[in-house]
């Protein structure tokens, strides 16, 4: 009777023990790529003759996502119950190809109007429980490993050894990996298993820990767990996955196919996501292994929410893949996602073709997350959610002996495959942590105009985000411009509040511009409202501050009450515009005064009326209305203060992609 109140006892400790360990580790995680607006129109004469390439140039700069499954912001993909000491080698195998895709992405272009907003936001620690209606379980774990992730070393160790005693005495035993990793096992199932170690390409080490381990009573499966993985770096990053569901002919000794899950993760800084699958259905290839079942998706459903509260749903299906050696590797799938303002695209991606990666080698001692085969060429049609279609084509992908991309051409076609835009991408270099320091990329249009953006250097912060960068813009008619952009600051949501640029063009005119979404008195991570600085509650920049210098001008723009339509397209915003300098450098000359220039315009934007097509659920009528003034501050007669005040009312009607109607009334 006493053994066995011990034994109880000792299993009681054990599963305190297992509740409590805390070992770190984590996967880089990088915001896709934002851009921004033009400064001054008269310095860049190319953009408005190619606006779309130097836009889509600029602005790759800034940090992009390097998630290891492009099709859920998750740091750990689909599995089945594979064993938990296979379960992250199947996973490296399976998601490298989509890993490939992601790298891709970064040179994926889009051009719109505003400043950028960073994606990858997720909400402090502290507002998790009021941004989601979590799992009580589920937050009180992540609540223990915020609290306990600066353990030290041997405080780790320590409690490590704690809780092999703890299961030793509750009649459990613990087993070491190949990779020197330990696990632990009670009543013949794994609770635990600690210092899990992937090497990658550039020979960065990222250590995973999985415990409190679970399984159904009734059918002894796996239902959840937590992970916790540290980066090389020492970022941390926390999957809780709970609600494992499974095929009905699945079972403990034989098959075992997840058919849905749901993730909650928290970033390095505290915030937090959730993914959920469901209706996962897989792959079954001619001559694939036993083990093997379960490792390629056909198809799922899912839901993202970001911390914001913000929900994005995908359907993937379709996948299909091709057996290279022992592995097979996706080929082509279909991606139907729908953001939170309703818009929705739609992916066709062909063609995936792979290369021997003569780099690869099966490590014994350690699991490598690096791929046998690799992606070499794809197509993929993409429809956006206005119902233009576009193709892109991808061929002559290369890579560095560390499998970071360092080559590729691209063409863009119209949904008449005509008007072809040539994308060249060369000389990709990385940094040791495989982050993107520099390349170039020359971007050729239909009727020859030709732009070409050479990265000089990028520097990256602990996290992975771009705190500065140099590069050149060249163009037409000897066009070329140098960027330097520096000091480039973000909250711990990871959205950009403040950086510095400098521009040089071939003149040697210059451009010096400072930019912040700060509002003085409140926290950077606080939560902007109308009439100040920074972003909403759904993550969007409703306010700024841009303040800009050149051939004497000094002009300080302030942007604030930005407004959203339903496609989350910009509707209306408040600026002030207040421009200071010598009339002689730039040439202007106002009424009132000869030579000292002192002029405040506003311009208010709002929004009266809109209408949306009732099938895509796109912008199909909107009103307008413009006050745009300006105040001459130099002036001494009250009477000439006045330089401009004009009401503008602008309709556009039956908006379509081949154009609009439009009226103005000034």
């Amino acid at each position: 009777m006493k053994k066995a109140l011990k034994k109880t006892i000792a299993a009681v400790v054990a599963i305190i023990q297992i509740h409590t360990q805390v070992v770190f580790a984590g996967l880089p995680f990088f915001p896709q790529p934002t851009q921004t607006p033009s400064f001054l129109p008269s310095l860049l004469q190319i953009i408005k003759k190619n606006a779309k390439p130097v836009g889509l140039v600029v602005f790759h700069a800034f940090p992009f996502s390097n998630l290891i499954d492009p099709r859920g912001q998750t740091d750990i993909p689909q599995e089945t119950q594979t064993p938990p000491d296979r379960i992250l080698d199947r996973e490296e195998r399976q998601m490298s190809i989509l890993r490939q895709l992601e790298d891709l992405k970064v040179f994926k272009q889009k051009t719109f109007e505003g400043r950028p907003e960073l994606p990858g936001r997720k909400a402090d620690i502290l507002d998790t429980l009021t941004t989601y209606d979590l799992n009580t379980n589920v937050g009180e774990e992540l609540k223990r490993v915020w609290e306990t992730r600066k353990q030290s070393t041997e405080s780790m160790e320590a409690s490590v050894q704690s809780l092999r005693r703890a299961i030793a005495g509750a009649g459990g035993s613990m087993r070491y990996g190949q990779d020197g990793s330990r696990m632990f096992f009670l009543h013949g199932f794994m609770v635990a298993h600690f210092g899990q170690r992937f090497v990658d390409g550039n020979g960065q080490v990222t250590t995973v820990d999985t415990r409190s381990i679970k399984y159904d009573k009734k059918s002894r499966l796996q239902t959840g767990f937590t992970r916790i993985s540290r980066d090389s770096r020492g970022n941390i990053t926390t999957t809780v996955r709970t609600g494992i569901r499974y095929s009905d002919d699945s079972h403990q000794h034989g098959k075992q196919l997840v058919t849905a899950y749901k993730d909650t993760i928290m970033d390095p800084n505290g915030n937090i996501s959730l993914v959920e699958r469901n209706n996962i259905e897989y792959f079954q290839g001619h001559g694939m292994k036993k083990r093997q079942r379960g490792m390629y998706e056909a198809s799922y459903d899912e839901v993202e929410v970001d911390q914001f509260g913000n929900e994005t749903t995908r359907r993937w299906e379709n996948g299909d893949y091709i057996q290279l050696e022992d592995n097979f590797y996706l080929t082509r799938y279909d991606l139907t996602e729908t953001d939170a303002d309703h818009n929705t695209t739609n992916i066709l991606w062909r063609g995936g073709n792979y290369q021997k990666n003569h780099n690869y080698q099966d490590l014994k001692s350690i699991n490598t997350s690096r791929q046998e085969y690799l992606l070499s060429e794809f197509t993929q049609i993409i429809t956006d959610p206005r119902g233009l279609t576009r193709t892109e084509i991808q061929r002559g992908i290369e890579y560095n002996n560390q499998d970071n991309l360092i080559a590729f051409d691209q063409t863009n076609l119209n949904a008449n495959h005509a008007l072809p835009t040539e994308i060249r991408f060369r000389n990709g270099e990385y940094d040791e942590y495989g982050q993107q320091t520099a390349f170039e990329r020359t971007e050729t249009t239909s009727d020859g105009s030709e732009v070409k953006v050479t990265r000089l250097d990028t520097a990256y912060n602990r996290i992975g985000d771009i705190t500065s960068y140099s590069e050149t813009t060249e163009g037409d008619d000897d066009y070329k411009v140098r960027i330097d952009r520096y000091g480039i600051e973000y909250n711990n949501k990871r959205q950009q509040m403040a950086y510095k640029e400098n521009q040089l063009d071939q003149s040697g005119r210059s451009i010096e511009t400072e930019w912040s979404a700060r509002t003085e008195g409140f926290s950077d991570d606080a939560v902007a409202t109308l009439g100040q600085k920074g972003y909403d509650e759904r993550g969007r920049l409703i306010g700024f501050e841009e303040t800009t210098k050149a051939e004497g001008l000094t002009v300080a723009k302030l942007t604030t009450d930005i407004t959203f339509d339903q496609n989350g397209q910009q509707a209306g915003s408040k600026e002030m515009i207040h421009t200071t300098g010598q009339v002689g450098t730039a040439g202007i000359s106002v009424a009132s005064h000869e030579n000292v220039l002192d002029v405040t315009r506003f311009l208010i934007t709002e929004r009266v009326d809109e209408d949306y097509n009732e099938d895509t659920g796109q912008l199909s009528y909107y009103e307008d209305r413009i006050t745009d003034y300006t105040i001459d501050n130099t002036a001494e007669n009250p009477e000439d203060m006045l330089l401009r005040d004009l009401l503008i009312e602008v309709t556009r009607s039956n908006i379509t992609l081949d154009g609009f109607e439009e009226e103005r009334h000034t």
